[in-house]
């Protein structure tokens, strides 16, 4: 019968590298992974040899994301369901996302703040159910065949560029904002009143003319941060129209998150990046709704008269 390790005093326990799950982290910069997530190709030999098509990707709280896998040349690529993630999740640049893979499709992923603290759950609290079921594991004809070969040779000749551009992520996290102010000409504010609409609130197309702001494509969405600094900010997708431009995907948690009232007045200013893009929009306040008081009218009746 085998004796259980004893840990001795003074000597922190060490665990084996094989008894880690496997891990790999990013850094989420909206230009280059709102859409979709890269995987590092040096972790795709974790799958051991069959790549799922789809993963779920489990947060601190619980809440679950089947989000799909992509081959696209030699990159595995988390394509649909990982803007629900990002949404969900309230990522913002520069947060720092670390992925432990605990086998059957499952990953568990621990986010960081740019403050290097662990990222406040009251920043993705929601009242709401998670935003999709648990899929049970994916068949065998559902999981990807992992080639050997040209790829694999790629992905080594390309590690050493990948950790050289990593470096290069983390300045460009911690030091993207400092140039874009200088784009901003002047504050571009609007005011809004929610009409209680759950799902969209309307940005007037006016400003985008007058400040001169790159308009979203149309069937192209933009992911942006929806700030509040007295409550909870949530990541929204901005979608554009021929003739309007809309907050569609995440208006609905930001209003449940901070209990947005139907009627109530919001002042947003929106912060412009580079090539004149929406950067992110901040909610400056919120003027309450205005109560009109009226007179109550006496309701008169007219009788026949008696003939």
């Amino acid at each position: 019968m085998a004796r259980p390790v004893k840990r001795r005093r003074g000597r922190p326990f060490k665990y084996s590298a094989s008894q880690l799950p496997p891990e790999f982290f990013k850094v989420y910069l909206p230009e280059h992974n709102s859409k979709q997530l890269v995987i590092p190709p040096d972790f795709i030999k974790n799958f051991m040899g069959k790549i799922p098509m789809e993963v779920i990707l489990k947060n601190l709280k619980g809440e679950v994301w089947n989000v799909e896998l992509e081959k696209a040349e030699c990159k595995l690529l988390m394509k649909k369901g990982w803007e629900d993630f990002v949404i969900g999740n309230s990522l913002a640049r520069g947060e720092f996302l670390i992925f432990t893979y605990k086998g059957n499709s499952m990953f568990t992923v621990k986010i960081f703040s740019i403050n290097g603290c662990v990222k406040d759950d009251e920043s993705m609290a929601t009242d709401e159910q998670p935003h999709v079921k648990v899929k049970q594991e994916p068949n065998s004809d559902q999981i990807y065949s992992h080639e050997t070969g040209a790829c694999e040779k790629t992905h080594l000749e390309r590690s050493s560029t990948n950790n050289e551009r990593l470096s290069q992520d983390l300045h460009e996290a911690v030091t993207k904002d400092v140039p874009e102010r200088t784009v901003e000409s002047s504050k571009i504010r609007f005011t809004r009143v929610h009409k209680g609409k759950m799902y969209e609130l309307h940005i007037p197309s006016s400003i985008f003319r007058k400040y001169k702001i790159e308009r979203p494509e149309i069937k192209r969405p933009e992911l942006v941060l929806l700030k509040y600094r007295r409550g909870i900010s949530q990541t929204v997708k901005i979608l554009g129209g021929r003739d309007r431009v809309l907050i569609t995907s995440g208006w609905k948690e930001f209003k449940l998150k901070n209990k947005l009232v139907k009627g109530d007045e919001y002042e947003f200013e929106i912060s412009v990046g580079e090539g004149r893009k929406i950067k992110e929009i901040e909610l400056l306040k919120i003027l309450p709704r205005k109560t009109v008081t009226t007179r109550k009218r006496k309701k008169i009746t007219l009788r026949p008269r008696n003939s």
